[in-house]
Protein backbone atom coordinates (compact mmCIF):
# COMPACT_ATOMS: atom_id res chain seq x y z
CA UNK A 1 0.00 0.00 0.00
CA UNK A 2 2.86 2.40 0.75
CA UNK A 3 4.32 1.85 -2.70
CA UNK A 4 0.97 2.58 -4.33
CA UNK A 5 0.56 5.69 -2.18
CA UNK A 6 4.04 6.91 -3.19
CA UNK A 7 3.28 6.30 -6.86
CA UNK A 8 -0.02 8.15 -6.59
CA UNK A 9 1.60 11.01 -4.71
CA UNK A 10 4.32 11.34 -7.38
CA UNK A 11 1.69 11.23 -10.12
CA UNK A 12 -0.31 13.97 -8.39
CA UNK A 13 2.80 16.14 -8.06
CA UNK A 14 3.56 15.73 -11.76
CA UNK A 15 0.02 16.72 -12.69
CA UNK A 16 0.17 19.75 -10.37
CA UNK A 17 3.33 20.83 -12.15
CA UNK A 18 1.61 20.29 -15.50
CA UNK A 19 -1.24 22.58 -14.42
CA UNK A 20 1.26 25.31 -13.55
CA UNK A 21 3.02 24.87 -16.89
CA UNK A 22 -0.23 24.98 -18.88
CA UNK A 23 -1.34 28.16 -17.09
CA UNK A 24 2.00 29.80 -17.88
CA UNK A 25 1.73 28.68 -21.49
CA UNK A 26 -1.77 30.18 -21.69
CA UNK A 27 -0.47 33.48 -20.30
CA UNK A 28 2.36 33.51 -22.82
CA UNK A 29 -0.02 32.84 -25.70
CA UNK A 30 -2.07 35.91 -24.76
CA UNK A 31 1.06 38.07 -24.43
CA UNK A 32 2.36 36.81 -27.79
CA UNK A 33 -0.92 37.51 -29.58
CA UNK A 34 -1.00 41.08 -28.23
CA UNK A 35 2.64 41.55 -29.24
CA UNK A 36 1.90 40.31 -32.77
CA UNK A 37 -1.06 42.71 -33.00
CA UNK A 38 1.10 45.65 -31.94
CA UNK A 39 3.76 44.63 -34.48
CA UNK A 40 1.13 44.71 -37.24
CA UNK A 41 -0.05 48.10 -35.95
CA UNK A 42 3.49 49.40 -36.48
CA UNK A 43 3.48 48.04 -40.06
CA UNK A 44 0.47 50.13 -41.07
CA UNK A 45 2.73 52.96 -42.15
CA UNK A 46 4.07 52.49 -45.66
CA UNK A 47 7.83 52.98 -45.25
CA UNK A 48 10.93 51.67 -46.91
CA UNK A 49 12.37 51.96 -50.41
CA UNK A 50 9.01 51.49 -52.13
CA UNK A 51 7.49 54.40 -50.20
CA UNK A 52 10.36 56.59 -51.36
CA UNK A 53 9.68 55.76 -55.00
CA UNK A 54 12.58 53.41 -55.54
CA UNK A 55 12.82 49.67 -55.67
CA UNK A 56 14.43 47.52 -53.02
CA UNK A 57 15.78 45.34 -55.79
CA UNK A 58 19.52 45.26 -56.41
CA UNK A 59 20.46 45.04 -60.10
CA UNK A 60 23.16 42.47 -59.32
CA UNK A 61 20.40 40.05 -58.27
CA UNK A 62 18.86 40.03 -61.73
CA UNK A 63 19.13 36.63 -63.42
CA UNK A 64 17.10 37.44 -66.53
CA UNK A 65 17.21 40.70 -68.44
CA UNK A 66 13.42 40.80 -68.73
CA UNK A 67 12.65 40.49 -64.99
CA UNK A 68 9.66 42.59 -64.01
CA UNK A 69 9.06 41.54 -60.39
CA UNK A 70 6.76 42.89 -57.75
CA UNK A 71 9.51 44.95 -56.11
CA UNK A 72 9.68 47.14 -59.20
CA UNK A 73 6.05 48.21 -58.72
CA UNK A 74 3.85 49.41 -55.90
CA UNK A 75 5.15 52.88 -55.17
CA UNK A 76 1.80 54.64 -55.49
CA UNK A 77 -0.89 55.67 -53.01
CA UNK A 78 -3.04 52.61 -53.77
CA UNK A 79 -0.22 50.31 -52.70
CA UNK A 80 0.17 52.29 -49.48
CA UNK A 81 -3.55 51.88 -48.77
CA UNK A 82 -3.26 48.15 -49.41
CA UNK A 83 -0.34 47.85 -47.01
CA UNK A 84 -2.30 49.71 -44.34
CA UNK A 85 -5.47 47.64 -44.90
CA UNK A 86 -3.58 44.33 -44.73
CA UNK A 87 -1.68 45.34 -41.59
CA UNK A 88 -4.93 46.52 -40.00
CA UNK A 89 -6.67 43.23 -40.80
CA UNK A 90 -3.77 41.20 -39.38
CA UNK A 91 -3.73 43.26 -36.17
CA UNK A 92 -7.48 42.79 -35.87
CA UNK A 93 -7.14 39.04 -36.42
CA UNK A 94 -4.58 38.68 -33.62
CA UNK A 95 -6.71 40.78 -31.26
CA UNK A 96 -9.79 38.66 -32.05
CA UNK A 97 -7.82 35.49 -31.34
CA UNK A 98 -6.61 36.95 -28.06
CA UNK A 99 -10.15 37.94 -27.04
CA UNK A 100 -11.50 34.49 -27.95
CA UNK A 101 -8.80 32.72 -25.94
CA UNK A 102 -9.44 35.02 -22.96
CA UNK A 103 -13.13 34.09 -23.06
CA UNK A 104 -12.38 30.38 -23.43
CA UNK A 105 -9.86 30.38 -20.59
CA UNK A 106 -11.75 32.73 -18.26
CA UNK A 107 -12.79 30.13 -15.68
CA UNK A 108 -9.79 27.82 -15.82
CA UNK A 109 -8.42 28.79 -12.41
CA UNK A 110 -11.85 28.52 -10.79
CA UNK A 111 -12.09 24.78 -11.40
CA UNK A 112 -8.88 24.10 -9.45
CA UNK A 113 -10.06 26.31 -6.58
CA UNK A 114 -13.29 24.30 -6.32
CA UNK A 115 -11.34 21.05 -6.20
CA UNK A 116 -8.94 22.41 -3.59
CA UNK A 117 -11.95 23.50 -1.49
CA UNK A 118 -13.02 19.85 -1.39
CA UNK A 119 -15.83 19.86 -3.93
CA UNK A 120 -16.40 16.48 -5.53
CA UNK A 121 -14.47 15.91 -8.77
CA UNK A 122 -17.51 14.47 -10.55
CA UNK A 123 -19.52 17.65 -9.86
CA UNK A 124 -16.75 19.89 -11.16
CA UNK A 125 -16.24 17.76 -14.27
CA UNK A 126 -20.00 17.71 -14.95
CA UNK A 127 -19.96 21.50 -14.84
CA UNK A 128 -17.00 21.57 -17.26
CA UNK A 129 -18.70 19.23 -19.72
CA UNK A 130 -22.17 20.81 -19.42
CA UNK A 131 -21.78 24.46 -18.45
CA UNK A 132 -24.89 25.81 -16.74
CA UNK A 133 -24.66 29.59 -16.87
CA UNK A 134 -28.42 30.18 -16.98
CA UNK A 135 -28.37 32.59 -19.93
CA UNK A 136 -27.77 30.09 -22.70
CA UNK A 137 -29.52 31.37 -25.81
CA UNK A 138 -29.53 29.48 -29.07
CA UNK A 139 -29.81 32.73 -31.06
CA UNK A 140 -26.43 33.94 -29.87
CA UNK A 141 -23.75 33.48 -32.49
CA UNK A 142 -20.18 32.58 -31.65
CA UNK A 143 -17.79 35.14 -33.08
CA UNK A 144 -15.31 32.68 -34.51
CA UNK A 145 -12.26 33.97 -36.28
CA UNK A 146 -12.15 32.71 -39.83
CA UNK A 147 -8.68 32.16 -41.22
CA UNK A 148 -8.50 31.72 -44.96
CA UNK A 149 -5.46 30.06 -46.45
CA UNK A 150 -4.71 30.84 -50.07
CA UNK A 151 -2.81 28.22 -52.01
CA UNK A 152 -1.06 28.62 -55.31
CA UNK A 153 -1.53 25.85 -57.81
CA UNK A 154 1.54 24.30 -59.36
CA UNK A 155 -0.19 24.33 -62.76
CA UNK A 156 -0.74 28.05 -63.27
CA UNK A 157 0.49 27.80 -66.87
CA UNK A 158 -2.85 26.29 -68.00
Amino acid sequence: IRVEWCKSFARAKRWSEEVVLVKEEMRRVLVTLEHKASEWDKRQEFVGPLAQGRSGWDETWRFASSYDGSLAHGTDRCHAEGVKAYANSQASLYRQLEAKFRRMWAGVGQKEKELEAGEDLSIVMRRVIQPDDGNDSSDEEDNDVDINVLTVSDNEDD
